[in-house]
């Protein structure tokens, strides 16, 4: 079957007793129809047949209801008294408690050929019920509860009767039986700053309008909410640009819809877009990780060569080795880490406050890193010309050769620690990201041929060293790693000692 869904079930159910769509078209054709809306809740066409002129409605069961004075029962038109009129809604409200969509429909035949505009869906004969049922994904569950851990709220809201709703509600994890349920007559009789104050609590609409998918929207963006809306009809376009990411359904979803929408759904699947917020929270660490690790060891590097110029002092790094910690140092460990896998529970946070950006909560790595690195090479510098000599060319040499090995491998080992802001690194699997073990594995390798080979060193301006001069600088290369592990250890302790 191709098209609305709704339609689609109707057709089947149709030819299930005999009744074929085309020939039914041949035989009944349609010469006016009043189409559907989410405010109407119903629609109408009337058929030219054999006996004239007909009317058939079909909609919400209340809403049809409404329109009718007899009742189709065995055959014969029965008014529609109190007694049956009871008895219809209370079918109605069993089959929508089953979690079933309920269609009502409704007939009558014309006197003539001519098409009333007042009178057209009055006067009808009750018929009949059809439920059908419109059953979640089994994904949907699971996102739901992942949605959950993530402090995101799931607010179901749908044309069909309340019951229906809280059966697939609770189906699917959205209500409990705490959740404050509304419909939409409920809805208008309310004013815009009343629902901002339940807006908190109620976690299905039913029966709604398009205007009051927008009261809705409005309400959860006055208490500070960031608002996601789906939709897929056209009523469902002044909703979703409202909201502060319209996301609309790619399959089902209407061009208006689509066009009015900040997104679209290429499956639509609710579950894909929990997965498009883990994606998201993870790019967004991973470019906090990269911010991290590449800006404190850029910081050091202005903070040394300005105090070694104000200072009268030989330059510790030279502009080739700044070139060579900028392009080969700083490079491949920053990309490796905007592509470093997500960390467990990373849907199980809350969600970050708008308010605050990309650089919230890394003062500790942004200030406190370059301070360090800047202070242990400064004194390293300043210790090795005191001691050799400010005056001798080999003694500034060995100095900078240091200094130049020192940052290097300061960097390769910070490098390790940035793979989480949160956690310590021996909760990490340590191949966890093999492009970061593998450029890791590469700059060692490159560093110590151009530390150690004759010809490079000359190339770079550097001196040997021996195993006692390679044991201090390495030693306090790994100090960055060391004050970034301790950080989040603290970090940690505090935020358990407040919980």
């Amino acid at each position: 079957m191709i098209g609305d869904p709704t339609e689609a079930a109707l057709v089947v159910l149709a030819q299930k007793v005999g009744i074929v769509k085309e020939r039914a078209d041949t035989d009944h054709p349609r010469i006016f129809e009043i189409p559907f809306t989410s405010e109407r809740k119903k629609m109408t066409t009337v058929n030219k047949t054999r006996a004239g002129l007909q009317v058939f409605s079909k909609g919400a069961c209340e809403v049809i209801l409404e329109q009718c004075d007899t009742v189709l029962q065995d055959g014969m038109k029965i008014p529609l008294d109190g007694e049956v009129h009871a008895r219809i809604l209370e079918a109605n409200e069993t089959m929508a408690s089953a979690g079933l969509r309920v269609l009502a429909f409704s007939w009558k035949e014309l006197e003539d050929d001519k098409i009333p505009s007042d009178t057209l869906e009055s006067g009808l004969t009750f018929l009949g019920m059809v439920g059908m049922i419109d059953p979640p994904r089994t994904e949907v569950v699971e996102a739901v509860s992942q949605c959950k851990d993530a402090g995101i709220k799931v607010v179901m809201i749908t044309g069909d009767h309340m019951l229906t709703a809280m059966a697939v509600g609770r189906e699917i994890g959205v209500v409990n039986r705490h959740d404050r349920v509304m419909s939409g007559v409920d809805l208008e009789k309310i004013t815009a700053a009343d629902l901002a104050e339940y807006v908190e609590d109620i976690r299905v609409y039913s029966r709604v309008s398009p205007e009051d998918k927008i009261k809705i929207v409005n309400a959860f963006k006055n208490r500070g909410h960031i608002v996601a809306m789906t939709g897929d009809g056209i009523n469902d376009a002044p909703a979703l640009k409202t909201a502060d990411i319209g996301i609309a359904m790619g399959i089902t979803g209407t061009e208006v819809t689509k066009q009015s929408a900040s997104m679209v759904l290429a499956d639509d699947n609710f579950a894909t877009i929990v997965s498009a917020i883990q994606e998201g929270r993870k790019i967004f660490e991973n470019i906090r990780k990269y911010l991290v690790f590449l800006l404190p060891s850029n910081i050091s590097e202005v903070f040394i060569l300005a105090f070694s110029i104000i200072a009268g002092w030989p330059l510790p790094l030279l502009a080739k080795h700044i070139l060579f910690l900028n392009l080969v140092t700083d490079g491949a460990p920053a990309i490796a880490l905007g592509l470093e896998p997500e960390e467990r529970g990373i849907m199980k946070k809350k969600p970050r406050d708008p308010r605050k950006g990309v650089f919230s909560g890394t003062k500790k790595w942004m200030v406190g890193v370059p301070i360090l690195l800047s202070v242990v090479t400064v004194a390293l510098f300043w210790l090795l010309l005191e001691t050799n000599g400010w005056e001798s060319d080999e003694s500034v040499s060995k100095a900078r050769t240091m200094v130049f090995g020192l940052m290097v491998f300061f960097e390769l080992f910070f490098s390790l620690s940035c793979r989480s802001l949160q956690n310590v690194v021996v909760n990490r699997r340590i191949l966890g990201n093999r492009l970061l073990t593998y450029s890791l594995i590469a700059e060692t390798v490159a560093i110590l041929v151009i530390m150690s080979y004759a010809p490079a060193q000359e190339v770079f301006g550097l001196a040997a060293l021996d195993v006692t001069e390679w044991a201090i600088m390495l030693g306090l290369a790994t100090s960055g790693f060391v004050y970034s592990e301790l950080v989040k250890i603290l970090s940690q302790a505090l935020e358990n000692k407040r919980n």
